[in-house]
């Protein structure tokens, strides 16, 4: 019986422990679960369906163990930096109708 930790399940998630629980709790889309005294665990098998049912990536897990070994873990994709000035925004607030709250001196 390969076990998940909230832990490993959020790191692959790319979210905090906390917004983990969050879900949980809110009936959010998360993995299937089950509790051991205070610890929530996961089936490894059935992260891996549940990904696999929303991603399509069956290979999603490779590499990562119970004990939260992250090499399998996909990187988050890196954004470029976004090139905005006060002065787009204003024009962009102009265009739709908004009135500035403060003017440039």
């Amino acid at each position: 019986m390969d076990t998940m930790t909230i832990s490993d399940v959020a790191k692959l998630l790319h979210i905090t422990e906390e917004s983990a629980r969050n879900r949980i709790s809110a009936g959010q889309a998360m993995p299937p679960s089950f509790r051991v005294g205070r610890r929530r665990l996961f089936m490894r098998e059935h992260v891996e369906q549940w990904l696999t049912a929303r991603i399509g990536h069956p290979g999603a897990l490779a590499g990562v163990g119970a004990a939260g070994a992250s090499s399998g873990i996909p990187a988050a994709p890196q954004l470029g930096p976004v090139a905005s000035t006060a002065a787009d925004g204003a024009a962009q607030g102009a265009e739709h109708g908004a009135v500035p709250l403060l003017s440039a001196a």
